[in-house]
Parts: C-alpha cells; structure tokens; sequence
C-alpha cells in the first residue's frame, strides 16, 4: 500500500529545525514507525545517523541501514554537535527523560510527533494490513469449501476498526479460526465513527477504515463465500434506559482516557472527553441496535467490551439476550477472555464456583493447590521473579494500630472501572466512608495506594487521593495514607486489621484467607460469592463495618474460606497463555492451520463459541496433568 506521506508533513517547521541545525548530527528518538517514515521526509541532503529507543531488544539492530541504540548513546555524543527530533508516541515521557538529562527542548531536542502523529499512526496500520493480507493470501482457495458445523448456534465476530491495539486484523484472523474448526461464525465489520477522531486526530476514523477494507476486498476475493456484515449508519431510536447505560460509559472512558500520558490527553480536561464521547455514544448506540434488530445472532465475540463504543455490544447483548464474549490482550504472554460481561471485571471466576462446574473431588485437588500456591505468593515480590506487586518480602515495622484497611486500585484500570453499586464514586466512597467512621468510631483507618502504581504503571496519569483526604480530612492522626513507592507488604498490614474495605482488588479475596472480614460497596466479583457482605445501600455499608470492628473474631466458616481459595486460584488462572494475541504480531507469520494448533487457540474458540471459561479450562489442565 503505497501513501504520499508527505502531504501529510508540516514542511516548514521541519525546515526550520534543520535549516537552524544545518552542520549538525541528526538522532530520531523513537524507533517505531519513524523508522520506515523519517527517512522519506527528510529533504535531499539530510541524514539520520541513528535511532534510540527505550526498548533494550531492539538495541544494535539495523534497519535500511541505520543503527538502533540505546538512549544513553546520546550522553556520549559531544554536546551541541547535534540534534535529537523526537518521533515516538511516548513524547511526553521522553521529554522528561531528555529534560533529566539535561538536554532543553527546542534547542537540543525537538518533538516532531505531534505534527507527524498522522504520518506514523498511518504507517503502522499499513505494516499490519500488509501482514494480514499476506496471512490470507496463504491459505489454500478451497480451505472452506467442505467443512460441517460442529454447532448450528450463530456466532458474530466484531471486528472494530481501530488504531487501539488494531484489534480488527486479529478480529479478522478469529473469524477465519472459528470458520475452520467448524464454528457457524460471521464476520461484522464496525465501519461506524470512533472516538479516535477527538482523541487522535481529526480524520483518524476514515484512515481506519479506509485501510481496513482494502484487507476485506482482498479477503472476499479469496474467499467469496464467507458470511460478512457491515454495521453502517442505519439507525434505531433509543430508550431512557440507554441514556443511562451511555451516561455511565461516557465517565469510565473519561477516567480511562486520562490515564494516558501524552501532551493532549494533558491538555483535555475531563469534561471535554465526556462531550466528546457522549456525542458518538449516542450516535453509534443507535447504529449498532438497528443492526442487531434486523441480525440475529446466539453469541458474538468483541474486543475488551469496555473501552470506546465496544461496551455497547455487551449492553444489546444484554437487550437482545446473547452472550458477548470479550477479550483484551495487553500481556506479554497471555490474553485474556471472558464469556460474557467486561473481561477484565474477572465475573467468570464468580460464574464457574456458584454454577459449581467442579466435581467434589476436583475442588479438593483445587483448594490444595490454592493453599501451596498462596504460601508462595505471600512471600513473593517483584524484585524476585514472584508475580506479586508487594515492593519488599518483609516490610519496615508498622508503628501503627488500626482496625480498617482500605486497599486501593489502580483506578483507571479496567479491573475497577463500571463498578460502582452503593456510591457514584472512588472520590466519594473515600470521603463519605471515612467522614462516617471519624464521626461514628474511634477507628484508625490505614489506606494504600496499588503497589503497581509505582512500578507496572509509572509511566500513566494514576491518580493521588492522598491530596483528597488532605483538602477532607487535613492531617487528621486516624487516617494513614500509604503511598505506593513505599516499602511496606500489603499482607501485613492485612494482618493488623480487622476490616477490609477494597474496591475489586483481588487482595479483597486474600484478605479472608488470612481471616480477615471483607466488606465491599462495588460490583465487583467476589461480590458475587458468599465469603465476603455486599452493602446494598450506604447505611448498610457503614453499619457492616461497626458490626465487624465489634466482633472479637471474623467467624469465617470453611466452605467459604474454601470458596475463598477456588476464587483465588481461578482468578490466577483466568488469561490463556498463547502466542495468538492482539498484542503480539507474531501470529501473522503463521498459516491458518497451524496457528489453530497453536497453544491456547482451542481454549479461545472454546471460550468465544461454548462459552467455556479460561479459568475452568486452565485449572482443570494443571489438575488433570
């Protein structure tokens, strides 16, 4: 696919730079797109000499013959003799990085992303589209032609086109999977606006879509007999009850859109996301229920269920009564999937325990392997190799006494977002929860902010609630906030308390484990089982906490502490290990067959299709080995 980028090129600020810097070095700073796109917008006359990156597996490659480094190249090249033009999507971070480094923007530095973000956002679609169209191009003509259903249920694959993830062109390779191994599946291509217009750039929508349906021409011409639909600008009136549903959307991707870190998320204050996203919602809600009402389907298959319009395919689900499975697929070896509602709300874990899918003799082998399991875990850290965010093994001696402790999300995550039951927010929750207790107890209440905060996600806009309950509370001496770069393990500040308040944090789960009462206020999972109060009003809430700071024992009875550990080892267990995930571009470079006998493949379909959850799947795999 060939593209005139430079129509898309502010020629005269790039002009400007190098005409200033004329005898100098010219470094890129970012070794994405830039790699393929620098090189032909530069003026005739002007090289780059290298790349850096701050991604280590990338260092001392060659691509078209120009080096990739590491960053720190650039503190041994003599001090103005050259120039660095930052070309990554990771701006904002990298000109703090440069800036500690003591080099001054627009003199040692230059941030050519933003007015390039088109060029760059382009070229990496393009690079996926060309790779998915050679995927297609190997299979045979006739792979098609004479396979029988295993199963007469319709399933619709969504495919929404999108530079979040490019999540379509694995859409589209899911579709070709299911279609193979039997399933009675249908492609669906979401052709309606996104929200990439406002939160990219203008124009972004129509690039998607433009690019994205060259691949399907090519998939049609090879495969003419394929079932694809297009959701496209037809529309159906809404209800007051959808209103609701697209006014509580509009809040969870305003928090999660200003969790990125970058110059424009900087610059949009929350109340301009939500006019922006309020006016696709509405529009976008109408299309896909006229869809679903002249289209009838028994499941459907749609990326993350949560973010940007996605959400609205679980909200007609839930109208039209079919399941909608989901998916996200950030991790480095693992995806993770869900057969209905948000995925990264874990309510398989609930679904697999409560609707019993384990024999009594398989539990027991469970819970065996959830208490070896929890012993490990409780001594793990980060630093050595464990998979849990605690900072330290052992903390520094608390000096503290308290009876609460409230354990904090990482709150734009997907874990916690759409949750709220008993309050309308984590702000008011904080407030309204602790200005009870001081007012009603002689408490002390102890608060930690996710230890992953300062590690997993520095590098994101996480929000502080420690300047909340100063501007609440001043420097009241019953509160304790514990920041997350602090080295002090959440397990033993469990064990001083009496009471834990999380919000979804499986923490909330090993809190009762460790015999400690749970009491929670959200919709998350383990709301759904028996060892832990769900509120279901404020006044509720609040006199569950004085009941429990009352009882000189938590009285957790064993099977819940059992279901406790089933809950704790399915929630582990709940992403599918495979090679065959959004975020891996690996999987372009197999055939169709063989990327169905890939790991953890046949756990997708099974999942999408059966409506078979990971987490049962997998457990029942490391019981039966």
């Amino acid at each position: 696919m060939q593209i005139d980028y430079k129509k898309y090129v502010n020629d005269t600020y790039i002009n400007r730079i190098l005409n200033e810097n004329k005898e100098k070095k010219i470094l890129c700073f970012g070794a994405g797109s830039a790699l393929s796109i620098m090189p032909r917008i530069l003026p005739e006359g002007y090289k780059i000499e290298y790349f850096v990156d701050n991604n280590k597996n990338i260092w001392n490659t060659v691509y078209k013959n120009i080096r990739i480094k590491s960053p720190e190249e650039l503190l041994m090249e003599e001090k103005n003799k050259f120039i660095i033009l930052l070309v990554s999507q990771h701006a904002l971070s990298i000109s703090k990085q440069l800036d500690d480094w003591g080099f001054i923007k627009d003199k040692d530095y230059f941030d050519l992303y933003t007015s390039l973000e088109r060029c760059f956002r382009i070229q990496k679609i393009i690079w996926n589209a060309e790779k998915m169209i050679q995927f297609i191009e190997r299979i045979p003509e006739n792979t098609f032609d004479k396979i029988m259903y295993k199963m007469d249920k319709r399933i619709g694959v969504i495919a929404c086109c999108s530079y979040m993830g490019m999540p379509m062109f694995y859409d589209i390779a899911t579709f070709l999977l299911m279609k193979l191994n039997g399933y009675n599946a249908t492609l669906i291509m979401d052709n309606i606006y996104n929200c990439e217009n406002f939160i990219m750039y203008d124009g972004a929508s129509d690039d998607i879509k433009y690019i994205v349906m060259q691949v399907i021409e090519v998939l049609i011409k090879r495969f003419p007999m394929l079932d694809i639909r297009y959701i496209d600008q037809n529309q159906e009136e809404l209800l007051g009850e959808d209103i609701y549903e697209i006014s509580r959307n509009v809040k969870i991707n305003s928090i999660w859109q200003k969790s990125r870190l970058n110059e424009k998320t900087n610059s949009t204050s929350i109340e301009e996301y939500e006019r922006e996203f309020f006016e696709v919602f509405y529009q976008n809600l109408k299309c896909i229920k006229f869809f679903f009402k002249h289209n009838k389907f028994d499941s459907i298959n749609v990326s993350t269920g949560l973010h940007y319009h996605r959400w609205m395919y679980l909200w007609v689900g839930k109208q039209k009564g079919f399941r909608a499975s989901n998916y996200d697929g950030p991790g480095q070896i693992k995806t993770s999937y869900a057969t209905n509602e948000p995925n990264g709300h874990s309510y398989d874990v609930a679904k697999v325990i409560n609707e019993k899918w384990f024999t009594e003799e398989e539990e027991y082998k469970i819970i065996q392997l959830a208490k070896e399991s929890f012993l490990i875990r409780k001594k793990s850290t980060l630093e050595n190799g464990g998979y849990n965010f605690q900072k330290v093994e052992r903390s520094k001696e608390l000096d503290r006494d308290y009876e609460v402790f409230i354990p904090l999300n990482v709150m734009w995550d997907a874990a916690a977002l759409g949750l709220e039951d008993v309050f309308t927010s984590t702000e008011e929750w904080l407030v309204e929860t602790l200005d009870y207790l001081l007012k009603n107890s002689n408490v002390n209440i102890m608060i930690r902010e996710h230890p992953a905060q300062h590690s997993l996600y520095k590098d994101y806009n996480n929000p502080s609630y420690e300047s909340l309950l100063q501007d609440n509370f001043g420097k009241n001496p019953r509160i304790y906030y514990v920041r997350s770069e602090e080295e002090i393990n959440s397990y033993q500040m469990i064990s001083k308390a009496k009471v834990v308040l999380p919000i979804s944090s499986t923490i909330g789960v090993e809190a009762v484990l460790l015999n400690k009462k749970v009491i929670v206020h959200t919709n998350c999972y383990y709301s759904r089982l028996s060892f832990v109060d769900k509120a279901k009003s404020k006044n509720e809430y609040y006199q569950m906490i004085i009941d429990a700071i009352a009882q000189s024992e938590s009285n957790i009875t064993k099977e819940n502490i059992d279901k406790a550990y089933l809950s704790y080892i399915l929630l582990l267990n709940n992403q599918i290990e495979t090679s065959f995930r959004e975020s891996c571009p690996d999987w372009y470079d197999c055939n169709l067959i063989d990327l169905s006998n890939e790991n953890g493949v046949q756990k997708i379909l099974k999942v999408i299709a059966e409506g078979i959850p990971a987490c049962y799947q997998n457990v029942l795999e490391i019981i039966n080995e």
